[in-house]
């Protein structure tokens, strides 16, 4: 194989074998990736998103394994949801869930391939997934989301069901439960957490207010995604739509939403569900009251609470779409952490030091 560059790492290694161990040759090889794509998306935008340091805190001196007895288990299974993201992330490798949460945003970058996963699809839409910054936060709460299944394997994961979308145009855009657990759960707040599967909630919308609780979408929508929510650009009452802390106060701040804006909120509410959940705008009798026919047309309940999301790192999730520098502080504080486990002591690994530039 060639490699999508015209060469392999392997092929790249070869060069540096008798420098370095392979161990910290893919380290620095993931690291160049990022650095790269993060390049590219620094280019394409004027304003000041801060760039990757990897130098500062980069440590060698990994020894390279022929073999891995736990090679098996060293991922999250995208079937057992936040289980195995805590069981991976934090019982593994001791970050706590704001740092596991940091660190799968590096799924902003490339795409599931049935041949190697069984799952299918980007985590970003195609343009940003050649791009290192915070999408893959950005696309989970500004985005709707529905149960779909691989054809080629059977294997279900999270679809992009937005009603303008275009996957002729834009290919399939996608989320697995390991992915999605980070948002959103079927509990009031993250200490009821109950777990969201695609499999066996085939028949539900992800999807949010920008206004919500939790403090708004608002930076991320404007800073990051052209003003767009599920990739409309809202103003006005779109935008005003209050979530409430409490169903009492949704309904006396929906009054005053009315007075104000001279449209009911349950009007606007229900515009705003149309636009991410595929056109439907209600549901009857388990029926979504749709405007138009698409591929998810099954859709008869909202996922989690629209208002209320309540994912393992909900609030982390939100902070990291609204401000990209506080995601990649993070990022770099997990990633460090990340590939220095495993050598402490006798084994610590050696600091770079000073680098001529």
């Amino acid at each position: 194989m060639g490699g999508t560059e015209g060469a392999t790492i392997k092929q790249v290694y070869e060069n540096y074998c008798d420098r370095i161990s392979l161990a910290d040759f893919v380290v620095i090889s993931a690291e160049a990736a990022m650095i790269y794509t993060r390049n590219l998306y620094l280019k394409a935008t004027s304003a000041d998103r801060g760039t990757l340091d990897f130098i500062a805190n980069f440590k060698y001196g990994r020894e390279t394994s022929v073999s891995c007895e736990y090679s098996a288990h060293v991922l999250p299974d995208p079937s057992k949801s936040c289980r195995d993201v805590q069981r991976v992330f934090v019982d593994n490798m001791g970050l706590d869930w704001r740092g596991a949460a940091a660190l799968m945003g590096v799924h902003t970058l490339g795409r599931a391939s049935t041949k190697n996963s069984g799952f299918k699809g980007w985590w970003s839409d195609p343009l940003n997934s050649r791009r290192f910054n915070n999408n893959y936060f950005v696309s989970l709460y500004l985005k709707g989301w529905m149960p779909m299944q691989v054809e080629e394997t059977g294997k279900w994961q999270w679809g992009y069901s937005d009603e303008t979308r275009n996957e002729t145009r834009d290919g399939i855009q996608m989320m697995l439960d390991s992915d999605f657990c980070l948002a959103w759960s079927h509990g009031k707040t993250t200490e009821d957490y109950e777990e969201i599967r695609a499999d066996s909630d085939v028949k539900t919308c992800a999807w949010t207010i920008p206004n919500i609780s939790h403090g708004g979408l608002f930076d991320a929508m404007d800073k990051y995604n052209d003003g767009k929510f599920c990739n409309v650009k809202v103003e006005g009452a779109l935008r005003a739509l209050p979530g409430g802390e409490t169903s009492a106060e949704r309904k006396e701040l929906w009054k005053l939403f009315q007075q104000e804006h001279g449209v009911t909120a349950m009007n606007v509410f229900k515009e705003l569900r149309a636009m991410c959940c595929n056109g439907c705008s209600s549901f009857k009798d388990d029926a979504c009251i749709q405007r138009n026919e698409k591929e998810f047309s099954a859709v008869t309940l909202d996922t989690g609470s629209v208002t209320h999301p309540s994912g393992m790192a909900v609030h982390d999730v939100m902070e990291f779409a609204n401000d990209e520098k506080a995601w990649m502080t993070a990022f770099l504080e997990s990633w460090s952490k990340a590939t220095n486990n495993g050598y402490r002591d006798e084994r610590a690994l050696i600091p770079l030091g000073p680098v001529a530039m």
